[in-house]
Formats: structure tokens, C-alpha cells, sequence
């Protein structure tokens, strides 16, 4: 009968610790880790309904947003995650690291970029946030490369305005040979030099050299390295 007692005692206090916002956020992150991604929202969406001031649950529901697909929704939870912590908080790089991932899934190249940018700032040795960076400025250098060029109209003439009154005819005195050149090259009126074939080739091919190391990884964003969810706080 003691023995009995003692196991309602633990079974009771057990079930006090899972009942406290903290005890829901690690219930949630089990759920989490079987990817049972609705059973952990919820115990996750329980503990900040609870504890609104913890940036954890926030932080771990929109990570779960993510892996469910709901990008909307895991960019709002995860930047109202973030107005929640101040700079010494060890979860703000990872949460701007999660950020820019969010955003690059969107295709949102630029604030893709700038919360890579802000992940670097905290940790520079940031290795992930690094390459993430430059993909995200090589996909914003492939969308400028491939906008159209906007034709320019001719100005149409307005019939309210006077017509313009002719200039006089004026002869302009032509240098003698040699006079006044300096540089043929870079003389005023010459005609710009146009690339061959072949060097453009070599141009277009130093291009690709240098952004080998960009072509040859896998054009997605590295995973973040806070996706384990927060633990208790």
C-alpha cells in the first residue's frame, strides 16, 4: 500500500511539472522530435499562451510553422520571437539564422540576406550563416541579371510649347592633325572598343571560377542549427 502511494505521489507530481508552461515546452519538444509537428504546436502555443514573456515557445512554434510549410505563419511567431530577446540572449543568432531560412523558402532573397547578416553579427565564426549569405546574394545577383530591360519611348512633343528657334550656323574650327591628341584610346568622340569573342569568353569564364564554390553546393539554405527546439528556461 505504501509502495501504491508513492507511485501516485510521483505520477501526481510528475503531472504538476508537464502542467507548468516549461513542462509543456519540453512536452512539445518530444512531440517534436517524432515529428508529431501538431501535437508539439500545441503544447507549444499552450506554454505561451501561459508564459507570454518566454521568447522559447515562440521561438519553437515557428520552427515547427516551418517544418509543417506554414511560412506565413512561422515568420510572424518567429519575429515576434525575436522582439522578445535582447542581445545577450544565446537564442537571437539562431532565431535570425531560422529567419533567413524562412525567408529564403519564401524567396524573399534581400530580407533572406539581411537576417543572415544579423545572425553574423552575433557569432562572425558562424560558418552555416555564411554560406547561407551567399546564396542568398547569389539569388539575388540571378534575379538582377535576368530583369528586362524597360524599352525607353521616344518624349512626345507637347503642342502648348513654342517651337524651339533655330541656332545660327556656327563652323566649329577642326583640329589640325596631331593637335590636341593625347591618348587615342581615351580621345573624345572615339569609337569604344569592343570585346572578341574570345575575350568575353575568358571574362564570362573568370566569372564562373569564382562562383564555383556556389554553383557546385546545393542551391538551399543549410539547416539551422537551432532547429532542436528550445529547451526549458
Amino acid at each position: 500500500m505504501k509502495r501504491f502511494a508513492c507511485l501516485l505521489l510521483a505520477a501526481a507530481l510528475l503531472a504538476g511539472c508537464m502542467a507548468t508552461p516549461e513542462g509543456r515546452n519540453r512536452r512539445g519538444n518530444q512531440a517534436f522530435a517524432r515529428q508529431a509537428y501538431s501535437d508539439a504546436l500545441r503544447n507549444y502555443l499552450s506554454a505561451q499562451a501561459d508564459a507570454p514573456g518566454q521568447p522559447e515557445p515562440g521561438y519553437n512554434a515557428a520552427n515547427t510553422h516551418y517544418r509543417q510549410g506554414d511560412l506565413l505563419a512561422a515568420q510572424a511567431r518567429m519575429r515576434a520571437a525575436i522582439a522578445q530577446m535582447d542581445r545577450s540572449d544565446a537564442l537571437l543568432q539562431d532565431a535570425y539564422f531560422n529567419l533567413g531560412n524562412i525567408y529564403y523558402r519564401m524567396e524573399a532573397y534581400t530580407q533572406a540576406a539581411d537576417s543572415y547578416r544579423e545572425a553574423l553579427r552575433l557569432n562572425s565564426e558562424d560558418a552555416d550563416a555564411k554560406h547561407n549569405l551567399e546564396l542568398a546574394l547569389l539569388k539575388l545577383a540571378q534575379a538582377r541579371a535576368e530583369e528586362p530591360v524597360q524599352p525607353v519611348s521616344p518624349a512626345e512633343e507637347d503642342p502648348s510649347e513654342p517651337e524651339p528657334t533655330p541656332a545660327p550656323d556656327v563652323i566649329t574650327q577642326q583640329p589640325a592633325p596631331n593637335e590636341g591628341a593625347e591618348d587615342a584610346e581615351t580621345a573624345p568622340g572615339q569609337p569604344v572598343p569592343t570585346l572578341t569573342p574570345e575575350q568575353a569568353h575568358q571574362l564570362i569564364s573568370a566569372a564562373r571560377e569564382s562562383a564555383r564554390s556556389l554553383q557546385q553546393a546545393l542551391q538551399q539554405p543549410y539547416p539551422a542549427p537551432g532547429n532542436p527546439p528550445a529547451q526549458g528556461w
